[in-house]
């Protein structure tokens, strides 16, 4: 169950997000891909989301998490997870990242990362009506990846490739609030992970 933690000390650096698991792409909104060529992979078909949950917040907006379908490689299989929100029933932006597996399994079953996950690309909406950049959203869904990623794979979600101040910025508040650290690269890429390595 992806909510659940298995010590303290996890819980230190992973907010404990509810989960809910949709047994049908049914329950999914029917808007959810049209992104218009926003995402950095074609994903346009609801027969490829592999899984699905939704996380209901306290405020009244919800975050969906789409597994698309891995993809096989050479040695891995490619994975990409979207992180959706909405608020009042319209798309407010998206979080999409990679956390490709390779082909094997460890001891108890589990999927072994390839690599450490990381951000592909987030986006918050700024159209019409819908002007929410700058309240938490970007935030938000980095955390809820970050505890998909330490408790799907055991590793902490990184920064990817960030070259944006608007890019930066909720990776800055989580470094404000404890939560996230830099990993002292000179590059644009993976300059800041979440602290938590290792489950």
């Amino acid at each position: 169950m992806i909510s659940e933690f298995p010590n303290s000390e996890q819980s230190r650096f992973v907010e404990n997000f509810a989960f809910e698991k949709l047994n049908s792409v049914s329950g999914l909104p029917k808007d959810i891909l049209n992104w218009e060529g926003k995402f950095t992979n074609t994903f346009d078909n609801l027969s490829d989301v592999e899984q699905s949950y939704i996380i209901r917040h306290g405020d009244g907006s919800e975050t969906y998490v789409l597994e698309r379908r891995g993809i096989p490689q050479e040695d891995l299989i490619s994975r990409r997870i979207f992180f959706i929100d909405y608020i009042d029933g319209k798309r407010v932006g998206f979080t999409e990242i990679d956390c490709s597996t390779t082909r094997e399994r460890d001891n108890e079953g589990k999927e072994i990362a390839s690599s450490q996950p990381d951000v592909v690309k987030t986006f918050t909406t700024e159209e019409g009506d819908l002007k929410v950049r700058g309240q938490g959203l970007g935030t938000r869904r980095l955390k809820i990846a970050n505890q998909y990623c330490v408790t799907r794979l055991g590793k902490a979600l990184h920064s990817g490739m960030v070259t944006s101040d608007i890019g930066h910025g909720p990776w800055r508040r989580l470094l404000q609030e404890g939560l996230a650290e830099e990993t002292g690269r000179t590059n644009d890429t993976n300059k800041f992970r979440f602290k938590l390595q290792q489950v």
